[in-house]
């Protein structure tokens, strides 16, 4: 695979996701690594940057529904400054964005297990610093693994699209 330059935000998706498999493949050989930790860490190259570079653009508009993907279990959705409830993916990255961002998770299951399968994560948005929760959501370890695979794949695709780029 032919990566773009890492300074550009579509060049550390792709880094991130090569660097997430890598990990997993690691802990599929009972090497000691922490995918569950790796895992939240890739989010910032999944969903943080690209969120912030790409949101304006058309492929975040799919919704939810349409998304044949692990779904997240949104538990709390209350919308705020103008936002409409959880419907596309641009909102459901828009929440997890700002989740990553400000350090709203929390690991549930197994504590300190490096299995995926015994972890989830359940992640909060708020409207601001020290206000309750407006938004929550929570993923299975796995289900958590295959949506930023799958994410980071759609946003690559897209771009190089919009860009006019061979995808593979």
């Amino acid at each position: 695979m032919t990566f773009e330059t890492r300074n550009k935000p579509i060049g550390f998706a792709q880094r991130t996701r090569k660097n997430l498999e890598y990990v997993s493949n690691a802990r599929s050989r009972n090497e000691d690594v922490h995918i569950v930790t790796h895992l939240v860490n890739s989010m910032l190259g999944i969903v943080v940057v690209p969120h912030q570079h790409y949101s304006k653009m058309a492929f975040w508009s799919v919704t939810l529904k349409e998304l044949r993907w692990p779904k997240w279990d949104i538990t709390l959705d209350v919308p705020k400054r103008g936002k409409p409830k959880t419907k596309t993916l641009g909102h459901l990255v828009w929440h997890l964005r700002n989740a990553a961002a400000h350090g709203r998770f929390e690991f549930i299951g197994e504590q300190d297990s490096r299995n995926l399968s015994e972890v989830g994560l359940v992640v909060h948005d708020a409207p601001g610093e020290g206000q309750e929760p407006n938004w929550q959501a929570e993923i299975g370890g796995p289900d958590l693994y295959r949506f930023c695979l799958l994410l980071a794949e759609h946003i690559e695709r897209s771009i190089k699209s919009a860009d006019g780029t061979n995808a593979g």
